[in-house]
């Protein structure tokens, strides 16, 4: 039981459960915080996606009061490592939709959806996407460019 935990005690633990692989306590961690702050909600929700809990992280976006970048991103990844690359593109246009800006780290989560449904249209357009905002063009995300182009077979 947490009695008015401070939301970082409670963060930590959460992030200690996930690291652990304890899907369990993390939610019954973030459950009894009495309060939850936008780094709870963004916590619990990477937390259960990396750990392959991917509906109930998406249940939790849903019920979030604010969805921020890292928590759609997170989910974004998690798909896209699950080899559910159309629901990671479904995640990428509802966090656009709901007017919140992709970062570097999105793009390649997104990237890597391109590439295995082999979607050269939407590769490009998040291509012209890093140009457009000036985005830093990191090691990773270069790396994701030539895979997506690569197996898009756009080379």
């Amino acid at each position: 039981m947490l009695p008015s935990a401070a939301p970082f005690v409670a963060n930590s633990l959460i992030h200690m459960y996930t690291e652990l692989g304890l899907a369990g306590d993390v939610r019954r961690a973030f459950d009894e915080i009495p309060v939850k702050d936008a780094v709870s909600w963004t916590m619990v929700i990477s937390g259960l996606a990396k750990m392959g809990m991917l509906s109930d992280a998406r249940l939790l976006l849903a019920q979030a009061p604010v969805r921020d970048v890292i928590s759609w991103t997170s989910l974004i990844a998690a798909y896209s490592r699950a080899d559910r690359a159309k629901e990671a593109v479904d995640c990428f246009k509802n966090m656009l939709s709901e007017g919140i800006a992709p970062d570097d780290v999105t793009v390649i989560g997104v990237l890597s959806a391109c590439s295995q449904l082999k979607d050269l249209e939407l590769g490009c357009s998040l291509h012209s996407l890093v140009k457009e905002k000036g985005m830093s063009m990191s090691e990773n995300l270069v790396v994701a460019l030539i895979d997506m182009y690569a197996k898009c077979g756009d080379f």
